[in-house]
C-alpha cells in the first residue's frame, strides 16, 4: 500500500543537496507505526559524497534520515549479511520507493535487498561458531562466579541473556529481529527458551534469574551442539 507522504516533509528531502533517490522505511511501511511516530527515509546520494544523517522535526512530524551513495549501502549490505543483524537490508527489501535516479540505482538496490533477505545471512564460519562457544561459556563462567560470591549483578545477567537470544539466531542462520519484535519471533521460534527469558522477567529473585540464566545458555549450547569449555583458537590469518 502506497503510504502518503506530506507535503512538508517531500519538499524538505527534495532539498537535499546530493539527493538522487528517496526511500520510505520504517515501522511506517510495515503499517506497525503509531500516531507519533517518525518518518524514517533512506537518501540516495551522488556517488562519492560522504554519508551522513540527521533527525529534526517539521512541522510536527519527525524525520530520521540516513544519507548514502550506492558503495556505502553496499558495504551496508555486506556488513549485515556478515554479522546477522539485517537492519539496512531490511529497510531496503521493505522501503517504498519515492525517488529514483536515471540508473534506477534504488530499485536495483532494492531487488538486490529483497534477494539478501531472502538468502538469509551468511554461513559461519568454523572460527565464527569457535568464537560463539568460547563467549556464551565465559558468560556461564561469570554467572556461576555471581552465585558463588553473592553478587547480584543484574547488569550481567540482562546482557547475557540478550547475547544468548542473539546467539540464537546466528547460530540457526536467522537473520536477528528489531528488538521491539524479537521476543514475540522468539516466542514462535523456541517456545522452550522464550519461557526461561519470560521467566527471568517475571522472578525478582536474582539467584534465581541466574539460574535461569544459566540454563538457556546450557540449552543453547546443547541445541548446537557446542563445547562450552571456555577452549578458544582462533588460527593466524592467511596471507
Amino acid at each position: 500500500m502506497k503510504i502518503d507522504i506530506p507535503t512538508s516533509i517531500l519538499n524538505n528531502l527534495q532539498a537535499i543537496k546530493n539527493n538522487e533517490g528517496i526511500l520510505l522505511t520504517g515501522s511506517r511501511v510495515l503499517g506497525k507505526h503509531s500516531k507519533n511516530a517518525d518518518w524514517d527515509f533512506h537518501v540516495l546520494l551522488k556517488k562519492g559524497k560522504p554519508r551522513w544523517r540527521k533527525s529534526w522535526k517539521v512541522d510536527d512530524h519527525l524525520l530520521e534520515i540516513f544519507c548514502n551513495d550506492v558503495v556505502a549501502i553496499k558495504k551496508e549490505f555486506k556488513s549485515d549479511a556478515s554479522g546477522g543483524r539485517g537492519v539496512m537490508v531490511f529497510m531496503f527489501a521493505s522501503g517504498q520507493i519515492i525517488k529514483d535516479n536515471k540508473q534506477k540505482d534504488l530499485q536495483r538496490l532494492q531487488s538486490l535487498a529483497k534477494r539478501l533477505w531472502k538468502k538469509g545471512p551468511n554461513k559461519l564460519s568454523k572460527n565464527d561458531i569457535n568464537f560463539i562457544s568460547y563467549d556464551i561459556a565465559m558468560y556461564i563462567h561469570d554467572l556461576e562466579d555471581c552465585l558463588h560470591d553473592n553478587n547480584a549483578a543484574l547488569l550481567l545477567i540482562n546482557h547475557a541473556i540478550n547475547e544468548f537470544v542473539r546467539y540464537y539466531y546466528r547460530l540457526s542462520n536467522t537473520w536477528l529481529p528489531r528488538p521491539k519484535d524479537r521476543l514475540q519471533d522468539f516466542l514462535r521460534r523456541s517456545p522452550e527458551m522464550f519461557k526461561i527469558v519470560n521467566e527471568v522477567n517475571d522472578t525478582n529473585s536474582w539467584e534465581e534469574k541466574i539460574h535461569l540464566a544459566l540454563r538457556l545458555g546450557h540449552i543453547l549450547g546443547k541445541k548446537f551442539k557446542l563445547i562450552l569449555d571456555g577452549s578458544l583458537y582462533i588460527p593466524p590469518a592467511k596471507r
